[in-house]
């Protein structure tokens, strides 16, 4: 999404806070919405304090049984806001549950939960409970897939609607899988990512560029351990950098935006380390020093790149927001 949209958006979301008599749920859908969009311009202070202010909102308005779900919605959002800004250690989604908020996949679906549960998957994966946040994984596609059947009232907006926390939703799971080196598995979930992703832009389409980036991932894991695949791996981080419109590495007086500059930096890093392995080594060298300047995420770049698992944070490539957390 260009810069110039980005802002367009943020201005019309900002309009329906201003209108007279807005009900809770769409102030609460309006607040989500303007801070994932806040987190995708890398102003992260302003996306932290929307989602606290969604937080407070529903804490100080709430009053029926309805309103635990946006209790839910608002307290997933304020942790998965935490955790992109790299607020790994108040961020308590892992140590939580759906049941806490009477939140079950059976439930009557309504709009905004999918999303939630969705973040929730997210942070519980960065933590390292891969088991439990498989398990949130696939309830966010069972709440998106409802949402979507159901046609309920579009009270979500950008980042928050089921169709892009579906293919969101996928990615995450085939990176955990992979995590888990679930291979086959994996490939599954981010081939049909890449479907569903192509489906709903095209597949020229920026979000198309980040799935790939996440299965050239996939493959070049899956070769270091079977000893084959690695021109597969390499063709599709090529073409990821192609979609997500890379910059050159020679031009040093080029600035790129800082919207997906922390994808660009991680798929040119992992690009790079996959290029050293087949003795590549003057390729890799100048993509690893282009990562190395650009990344400008909250975590340090080699703490991304390495591979080991429990106890250290995992890292997630976040395909609605262009960002790593």
């Amino acid at each position: 999404m260009s810069s110039k949209k980005l802002e367009n958006a943020v201005e019309a979301l900002e309009h329906v806070m201003r209108l007279p008599e807005t009900s809770l749920e769409l102030r609460v859908s309006a607040l989500e919405a303007l801070a994932m969009l806040k987190l995708r311009m890398h102003l992260d202070d302003d996306a932290v304090g929307l989602a606290q202010a969604g937080f407070k909102l529903v804490e100080t308005d709430a009053s029926g049984t309805d309103d635990q779900q946006l209790q839910f919605r608002t307290t997933m959002t304020r942790d998965l806001v935490k955790v992109a800004s790299g607020d790994l250690e108040s961020a308590d989604s892992h140590v939580r549950t759906d049941e806490n908020f009477g939140i079950h996949t059976n439930m009557t679906p309504v709009a905004g939960l999918a999303s939630a549960m969705l973040a929730l998957a997210e942070c519980t994966h960065v933590q390292g409970s891969l088991l439990q946040a498989k398990t949130f994984y696939e309830d966010a596609i069972k709440f998106a897939n409802s949402e979507i059947d159901e046609l309920l009232p579009a009270l979500t907006a950008v980042s928050t609607t089921p169709e892009e926390v579906r293919i969101g939703a996928l990615v995450g799971l085939g990176q955990l899988r992979a995590d888990l080196s679930e291979f086959d598995e994996a490939e599954r979930n981010l081939t049909e990512a890449l479907k569903q992703a192509e489906t709903l832009g095209g597949e020229n389409h920026v979000r198309v560029g980040l799935v790939l980036s996440c299965m050239g991932h996939l493959y070049a894991r899956r070769a270091k351990v079977e000893n084959t695949g690695y021109l597969l791996a390499e063709g599709l981080y090529r073409r990821s950098l192609d979609l997500l419109e890379a910059p050159p590495i020679d031009n040093e007086d080029f600035q790129p935006a800082k919207d997906l500059l922390d994808i660009l930096a991680l798929s040119r890093a992992r690009y790079a380390d996959l290029l050293a392995t087949n003795n590549r080594t003057n390729e890799s060298e100048r993509l690893r020093l282009w990562a190395n300047s650009s990344w400008k995420g909250t975590r340090p770049l080699d703490d991304i790149l390495s591979e080991s698992t429990i106890p250290k944070p995992l890292s997630v490539v976040e395909v609605r927001l262009g960002r790593v957390l």
